[in-house]
């Protein structure tokens, strides 16, 4: 019992008093550059500037292809499901695209499908009509 009182009271306080450093949940907030992708059946080194996303704490997001922050897309993350799943909201667009995430160290993994029509993607492995996509923080 002596061995799981300090734990308890360590979660105990830091929900308390919402001390976040001692259980700090990665985020996606944050501009991400694309390193390496899978895409049409293999696995490539992305080049350089050509990829980058930004998700804003305002539930906000861009990328150099798509989308503006000036366009009004929005994001949602729901980590109540497993694998996580990243919500992409295109302004005008009638259904999300929605994506899995997880992060490795300091990468953020990002699985989406080719289009909303191939629904969300159950896991993180290869698959054709889905793109996988590393990226580290710019």
């Amino acid at each position: 019992m002596k061995n799981l009182l300090i734990p308890i009271l360590l979660l105990t306080l830091s929900v308390g008093f919402g001390c976040k450093s001692l259980f700090q949940q990665k985020s996606v907030i944050g501009k991400w550059k694309a390193v390496k992708v899978y895409e049409n059946g293999k696995w490539g080194v992305a080049k350089d500037n050509e990829y980058i996303m930004e998700f804003l704490q305002d539930g906000r997001y861009s990328d150099n292809v798509l989308t503006k922050l000036e366009d009004g897309s929005t994001y949602k993350v729901d980590n109540s499901v497993n694998p996580n799943q990243l919500l992409l909201i295109h302004k005008g667009d009638k259904q999300p695209i929605v994506c899995i995430y997880k992060f490795q160290g300091e990468k953020l993994i990002l699985k989406a499908p080719n289009s909303s029509k191939y629904g969300a993607p159950k896991d993180f492995s290869t698959e054709p009509n889905f793109g996988i996509i590393e990226f580290e923080k710019k």
